[in-house]
C-alpha cells in the first residue's frame, strides 16, 4: 500500500469503519499523520448516538473495549513532550472532574461509553457499544499519552447525545495536554448535571470544549440562579438553545422578564430558552405582557401565550408560552426571541 499514490490510499481508507480506521492509525506514524490530515475527506468524524461517562462498568448485550496498540505511544510522543506530560502527572491533574451523588466516593477510573447509531447496528456485525477505560490519575507518561490519544479520537466524532451526569473531562488537563490548542467535542444535544460548588469548572468545559448544534440541557439542582441567569443573558453566541430542568421557584423566570424588559442591550441573550419546573409554581402574568392569548385543552392543561417588549428598543421582543397543569401551576415556560 505504501507504493500507491496518496489519493489511492485515501480511497482504500474510505472503505474502513470507525474501529478499523482507528486501528489502522496505529500501524505507523505515516498512516497516523495521513489520516489526521485528511479527516474531512475520510468522513472520520463519524456519527454516534451517545457519549456518556460512568465509574461503574455496565455490561451490555453487545460491547467491545477499545484499546490502543502499545506501539502508538512511541509514534505520537516526541521526546520533548515527555517532560510536559511528566509535569502533569507530578501535579496530580485529574483526567475527570466528578462531583455528583451517583459517583462513588473515590473511584480510580471511569468508563467512557460510545453508543452507536441504530442504522450502523443493522448494517454490520460491530458491537452496539464501544467502551474506553481511563484512569483518573495516569501513573506514567505512556498512560497519559493514551488518555490524550482517546480524547483526540473522541473529538474526531459527532454525537447526537451526551450525558455528563456528575462527570466531565477536566478542562485544565485538556489545555495542558494540547498546549491550549482548543480541543472540541461535537455534540448535538448534551445534558449536564452539576451543583453550585462545581458548576464553574463544568461550565468551563461546556463553553470551551463543546460545540453544540441543537441544544444544551441543564439539570438545575442547587446551581445559583444568578449564575445561570448570567449564562442565559450572555451566552447567545455560544448556544443555539437551552433547556433548564428541575426549576423549583419563579426567581429565574422573574429575572429573565426583568432583563428582557429593562436591559439596554439584549443582543447576547439566548434566543431560545425552555424552563421545566420540577416543583410547579404559580405566578401572575406580568402587567407589561402584550398580545395575550389563552387556550385550554380538553385535558385541563392551559397555555398562555404573550409577548414582552424592551423599553429601550421596541424592536427587541420575546414571545412566551406558559404551560399550566390542571391545578393552575406552571410546569413549563418557553421563551423565544422574535424577529424584528
Amino acid at each position: 500500500m505504501f507504493s500507491l499514490p496518496n489519493q489511492a490510499k485515501l480511497d482504500v481508507l474510505k472503505c474502513l469503519n470507525f474501529n478499523q480506521l482507528t486501528s489502522f492509525k496505529q500501524t505507523n506514524i505515516y498512516f497516523y499523520n495521513l489520516i489526521n490530515e485528511n479527516e474531512e475527506e475520510l468522513c472520520f468524524r463519524m456519527k454516534f448516538n451517545k457519549l456518556s461517562i460512568n465509574d461503574n462498568l455496565q455490561k451490555f448485550d453487545s460491547y467491545e473495549f477499545l484499546e490502543p496498540d502499545p506501539e502508538v505511544v512511541g509514534y505520537i510522543l516526541p521526546a520533548f513532550f515527555k517532560k510536559r506530560y511528566q509535569n502533569i502527572i507530578n501535579r496530580l491533574v485529574p483526567v475527570f472532574l466528578y462531583y455528583y451523588q451517583n459517583v462513588s466516593s473515590s473511584p480510580s477510573k471511569f468508563f467512557v461509553y460510545i453508543e452507536r447509531t441504530s442504522e450502523y447496528n443493522l448494517l454490520d456485525n460491530e458491537p452496539r457499544y464501544y467502551i474506553i477505560k481511563l484512569p483518573i490519575f495516569p501513573k506514567n507518561v505512556e498512560k497519559m499519552v493514551i488518555v490524550g490519544y482517546w480524547l483526540e479520537q473522541l473529538s474526531d466524532c459527532v454525537f447526537e447525545y451526551a450525558s455528563f451526569d456528575g462527570v466531565v473531562f477536566n478542562p485544565e488537563l485538556i489545555n495542558l495536554l494540547f498546549d491550549n490548542d482548543k480541543l472540541l467535542f461535537h455534540i448535538q444535544k448534551p445534558k449536564i448535571s452539576s451543583n453550585e460548588a462545581s458548576f464553574g469548572n463544568v461550565w468551563k468545559f461546556v463553553s470551551n470544549h463543546l460545540t453544540i448544534s441543537e441544544y444544551l440541557s441543564i439539570n438545575l439542582n442547587d446551581i445559583n440562579v444568578q449564575r445561570l441567569h448570567g449564562i442565559l443573558v450572555s451566552g447567545g453566541n455560544k448556544l443555539p438553545k437551552i433547556r433548564v430542568k428541575n426549576v423549583k421557584t419563579g426567581r429565574l423566570y422573574n429575572s429573565i422578564i426583568k432583563h428582557i424588559s429593562t436591559a439596554k442591550d439584549c443582543s447576547k441573550m439566548l434566543a431560545n430558552i425552555t424552563l421545566y419546573y420540577s416543583s410547579p409554581t404559580k405566578f401572575e402574568l406580568n402587567e407589561i405582557a402584550e398580545e395575550v392569548e389563552i387556550t385550554e385543552q380538553l385535558n385541563g392543561v392551559k397555555y398562555t401565550k404573550y409577548q414582552l417588549e424592551n423599553i429601550h428598543n421596541p424592536n427587541v421582543r420575546f414571545s412566551f408560552c406558559n404551560e399550566e397543569g390542571k391545578d393552575g401551576k406552571i410546569v413549563c415556560v418557553k421563551i423565544r426571541k422574535m424577529e424584528a
